[in-house]
């Protein structure tokens, strides 16, 4: 499941002006966990969080993309959705493919 971590500070300004955008994009169904650097310093260290706002896009729990910085709307949704949209790109090329193929691509991952 794809999961966007939000990382954010009660005292950075940026933050206070991106978390109703990111509060938004959740209500539109996205999955969004809302993560306070302060409070969750461990987490912040895993991630190599160093400046907020920071957004960490997961997949399975491996990370797949990020971006730092307060950004539109409109722009963290593309980067989300160009990310689905990729990988719906990639399922469909790799349902073309012959089993022989989709291993001999495994093996070179």
């Amino acid at each position: 499941m794809k999961v966007a971590k939000y990382f954010s500070a009660t005292w950075c300004g940026p933050c206070k002006g991106f978390k109703p955008i990111m509060q938004e994009i959740a209500g539109d169904g996205y999955s969004i966990e809302f993560i306070d650097v302060d409070e969750q310093q461990n987490k912040a260290t895993k991630y190599g969080v160093r400046s907020v706002p920071t957004v960490v896009i997961e997949q399975d729990g491996q990370e797949i993309s990020r971006f730092v910085g307060a950004l539109p709307k409109q722009q963290v949704i593309e980067r989300l959705s160009s990310w689905c949209l990729e990988m719906k790109n990639q399922k469909r090329m790799l349902k073309k493919l012959d089993k022989a193929q989709v291993e001999e691509l495994k093996s070179m991952a």
